[in-house]
């Protein structure tokens, strides 16, 4: 799945974030929400990510 991104992440569009915070090894699934800062978050996503977000262990 990188080849959807490598161009952006190389050109600097996309930075990693929250490194420090990465776990390892976990049992659980990992989740990635990636989308531009400059676009507007449809409700749909909003509305998932604050269903979601109190039932993740970070």
């Amino acid at each position: 799945m990188v080849f959807l991104f490598k161009n952006d992440l190389a050109a600097g569009r996309l930075v990693p974030m929250l490194m420090n915070e990465k776990i390892i090894a976990t049992e659980g699934e990992q989740i990635n929400a990636v989308y531009y800062k400059s676009s507007i978050v449809a409700r749909r996503i909003s509305a998932f990510i604050e269903f979601i977000q109190p039932r993740l262990t970070l």
